[in-house]
């Protein structure tokens, strides 16, 4: 995909560009393909491909793929419904919750389908058999979980301006898209460490045979922050935001096809009513796949006081980062992020080391593994 904007980017117009870019994802994913092939074969000379319909297991994954696919997907079926839903607010509001939606999903991907993926086949062994290690496995599994992801709540609600900056503010992207983006992002934000610990709840149920109990919750989490959605788009599209000064106030009386620039510095919030409104309904997701869960084997969690002191230290951290962003003289964006987001990071993972959170230097000990080899 780079390769096609490095190739195609420069002397061809937006519209064909972005067909090019799809057939440049079709081939990369052919090729990113293509590539393990030779290496699986390598290692199993004898795997043939076929359809083993007449295998009980082939027909238990065909039973089970249609709800573990919506179980497992409702972050991105709920986005797609936040889209739709957005085509009917102002001309920018499509893109900025596809801003605000890429770096929430990215926590959800690394942290929550990662640690849910590797723990399955583990619980898998042990469904059924041992509930009691399921459940010790389980919430193994949400301690690891909330090391990572509670401070990237802390870190976009309080600095979630600063990474928006890094990423998108150049060009045609200014301060009050920043803004914008960021407190889009915020909406999501609130139910993120919900996301991400339901994808494991999720991976209990899958050990325990039971893939229909959460493409029932995801459906009703999906149908839930659709309706909450649009009452809130509705009733925020009425409010804007502005960068500098900041500010709220009421949106500018224009029609929704106005083009950007009329909006001047104000943005209509109608975005962000979205985003709380799927905050909200992943906490609703969260809660009934807990009990769920807790039908099966047990309640489990990643314990109040592991959390509050992942929460406290990722307060410290992200106050002291809101400070030094303050007294930091007018740099690049990126540049910024990388002092600030830097001596966050840093300062989190030793304020939870400090407070007893035994698992907090992990990460970076992997990290400086990896790099030291």
């Amino acid at each position: 995909m780079i390769a096609t904007l490095l190739l195609f980017g420069p002397g061809m117009e937006q519209r064909p560009l972005v067909i090019a870019l799809a057939w440049g994802a079709l081939i990369g994913g052919a090729l990113q393909l293509g590539i393990q092939v030779p290496f699986v074969l390598r290692a199993e000379r004898r795997l043939r491909l076929g359809a083993g319909l007449r295998d009980p297991h082939v027909r238990t994954v065909l039973k089970n793929a249609g709800p573990a696919i919506l179980g497992r997907g409702v972050v991105q079926v709920s986005s797609w419904v936040d889209m739709f839903l957005a085509s009917y607010l102002f001309v920018g509001a499509v893109a900025t919750l596809t801003y605000a939606q890429t770096l929430y999903i990215l926590p959800v991907s690394l942290f929550g389908m990662s640690v849910a993926a590797a723990e399955l086949p583990e619980m898998s062994r042990e469904g059924g058999v041992r509930p009691d290690a399921l459940r010790a496995r389980l919430e193994a599994g949400l301690r690891q979980i909330a090391i990572l992801v509670v401070p990237s709540v802390v870190g976009y609600l309080v600095l979630g301006d600063v990474v928006v900056a890094a990423l998108y503010e150049t060009g045609e992207f200014g301060p009050s898209d920043t803004i914008f983006v960021a407190l889009v992002l915020g909406g999501y934000t609130i139910g993120l460490f919900a996301s991400t610990a339901t994808r494991l709840y999720a991976s209990a149920l899958y050990a325990l045979q039971d893939t229909r109990t959460p493409a029932r919750i995801a459906a009703t989490r999906v149908v839930v922050s659709a309706a909450l959605g649009i009452g809130l788009m509705l009733l925020l599209e009425n409010q804007s935001v502005r960068a500098a000064p900041f500010g709220f106030g009421p949106a500018p009386d224009l029609p929704r096809t106005a083009p950007l620039d009329a909006y001047g510095p104000w943005r209509p919030l109608g975005a962000m009513g979205l985003s709380l409104a799927a905050g909200a309904a992943a906490w609703l997701e969260w809660r009934l796949m807990r009990r769920a869960v807790s039908r099966r084997v047990g309640g489990a969690g990643a314990g109040r006081a592991f959390l509050l002191r992942l929460g406290l230290a990722a307060l410290v951290a992200a106050a002291a980062g809101r400070v030094l962003d303050g007294v930091l003289p007018t740099m690049h964006p990126i540049v910024t992020a990388v002092v600030v987001l830097g001596a966050f990071g840093a300062l989190y993972f030793g304020t939870a080391h400090l407070l007893g959170v035994k698992e907090a230097l992990r990460p970076v000990r992997r990290i400086v593994r990896r790099f030291s080899r």
